[in-house]
């Protein structure tokens, strides 16, 4: 009889490892909006760590997938220096500017953020005049310094986004920039310039003479007596790939929509109905055929008001779309005594998420921030405390460098 090894026969043989193919269609599977799964994949194995972290593999990922919101920068009311970047996921990857934090640290506040980019202005003593502009990646930590147009101007806007045309993938972080600033020396009158930003950004501050200049929006007769404010606090819509969008608030609490075309360089008003642009309450956001879009919350109740913008025969129309109840999808805890009809309201929106359908719904009270899928009707809360005066989506996937990093 042949003898046997009682230890061996007792042993498991231990299975293959998986073909990096099926690995691959396996972590293609990971939901965008959880991170920190792929992050931890990462971690299994060397084999599975350069996998994630292939920006063939990133590229597959991000294809045909809607961007998740990974977090939010705010402007405070209460500190200009205080840490302004709340992020929705564990473990986050975000860190201040470099200039930011200590209390020797200059003012500062966020201008824009879009295609994994932020733009900031940063300034002395609060005053609309600023000493630089930032185009700041939050993932990377690269920063590009530059100075703004020559002014003076009372006060300003800006926005940032990727130059190539096209859909954003967030995996070439490289890529250049255009930091499009807006800004007014009177209340009538506007000028606009554009800059286009490159690596050659990282060898020093650039200067204002690096800025081209587009046409001013001479306003005289149409705004005069409204005295509007163009304060850079909201964040501004792109749609397509041409037109970007602001709100421009007025003495008279209405609300316009000053157009920037950024292939003709030119500014162009936009004027809303009345029942849209009282008090403020209201977001520029993009619908689901790429047009132009409102959310508003009702000041007869608690509704959120989705509107789209419609041109037929060079007429401009809006039209209501949906209404939800926010009764129905908010906490108790978020409303409180609902004021009175036409009265100004407990519940705002204050952001909307490009590219991830989300909408932010402040409350009165400090009693949080919630955000507002709009596809799913899912609800978070993401601030519990002192609530953001204003807010800015960081809506982005993964990187290559970021999980190598974090791994």
């Amino acid at each position: 009889m042949g003898s046997s090894n009682p230890r061996a026969a007792g042993s498991m043989e231990a299975p293959p490892p998986l073909m990096d193919e099926l690995v691959e269609e396996i972590l293609l599977r990971v939901p965008p909006s959880d991170p920190a799964t792929l992050i931890r994949a990462g971690l299994v194995c060397k084999t599975w760590r350069r996998i994630v972290s292939d920006p063939d593999f990133l590229r597959r990922y991000h294809g045909s997938l809607t961007p998740p919101l990974l977090g939010f920068l705010h402007n405070t009311t209460f500190s200009l220096r205080a840490h302004r970047f709340v992020s929705l996921t564990s473990p986050s990857p975000f860190s201040q500017p470099s200039f930011a934090g200590g209390d020797s640290s200059p003012s500062w506040r966020v201008l824009d953020c879009r295609h994994g980019r932020v733009l900031l202005l940063i300034q002395t003593n609060s005053q609309p005049s600023a000493e630089s502009l930032v185009i700041w990646d939050p993932i990377t930590g690269d920063e590009q310094h530059f100075a703004p147009p020559p002014g003076p101007y009372k006060c300003a806007a800006g926005a940032v986004l990727r130059a190539a045309a096209g859909r954003c993938d967030h995996v070439h972080r490289g890529c250049p920039s255009l930091a499009v600033f807006l800004s007014s020396n009177e209340c009538t009158t506007w000028a606009s310039c554009v800059r286009r930003s490159s690596s050659e950004d990282d060898d020093g501050p650039a200067t204002a003479a690096m800025w081209s200049h587009g046409s001013g929006g001479i306003f005289h007769g149409i705004l005069t007596d409204w005295d509007p404010l163009l304060d850079g606090t909201e964040h501004s819509v792109l749609v397509g790939d041409d037109d970007l969008y602001f709100t421009v608030g007025t003495s008279c609490y209405e609300r316009i929509i000053l157009k920037y075309g950024l292939s003709d360089r030119r500014l162009s008003l936009k004027f809303l109905p009345f029942s849209l642009g009282v008090d403020n309450n209201m977001v520029l956001m993009t619908v689901e055929d790429g047009e132009l879009g409102i959310a508003c919350v009702s000041v007869t109740g608690p509704t959120l008001e989705l509107w789209s913008r419609h041109t037929a025969a060079g007429v401009e129309t809006w039209t209501r779309d949906r209404a939800i109840e926010l009764r129905t999808v908010l906490p108790p805890i978020a409303f409180g005594n609902y004021p009175a009809p036409r009265t100004k309201p407990e519940l705002r929106v204050i952001a909307f998420a490009e590219g991830a359908d989300t909408v932010f719904i402040s409350t009165k009270n400090n009693a949080g921030v919630f955000t507002l899928e709009l596809k799913s009707g899912r609800v978070k809360e993401v601030f519990e405390s002192t609530v953001p005066a204003v807010v800015f989506p960081y809506v982005g996937f993964l990187t290559s460098y970021q999980i190598a990093r974090m791994n």
